[in-house]
């Protein structure tokens, strides 16, 4: 009787949280782009404590305006001197972020650029000063 509960509940689960399809995304006339970048020694909980001294940890978060909820959450690490992007979509929207670390370790240019069925319609730019751990 337990294992049929557990099962039916994880079957509940599964279901509440299966991704909307495109016809469920709202309309969104302003999005909220926030971006982070941390050593990755200093990001969040590791499972299995490592040392990553040389690694830096950025994310970026897309989404509606005012509400806490995003469409969009991309996660890259990058070594110093290193460029790395990464797109995600969700029905007719599309996000790209990119990030570049610079060789001395004391600057992150960040892009995120967002479009809706291939247009453009929010993009933000950052420099991003870093604090080097290490000095």
């Amino acid at each position: 009787m337990q294992r049929n509960v557990i099962v039916l509940t994880l079957a509940i689960l599964t279901l509440g949280t299966a991704s909307r399809p495109a016809a469920q995304l709202p309309d969104v006339d302003r999005f909220e782009i926030s971006v982070e970048v941390l050593p990755t020694s200093q990001a969040e909980f590791q499972l299995l404590r490592r040392e990553t001294p040389e690694t830096y940890t950025c994310r970026a978060s897309v989404g509606p305006a005012g509400e806490k909820k995003a469409f969009f959450a991309p996660k890259l690490v990058l070594l110093p001197g290193e460029h790395r992007s990464a797109t995600q979509n969700a029905g007719p929207y599309s996000a790209t972020f990119s990030v570049s670390i610079n060789k001395p370790t004391d600057r992150a240019d960040v892009s995120v650029d967002v479009t809706k069925n291939g247009v453009l319609v929010a993009r933000q730019r950052s420099t991003l000063w870093l604090a080097n751990p290490s000095r």
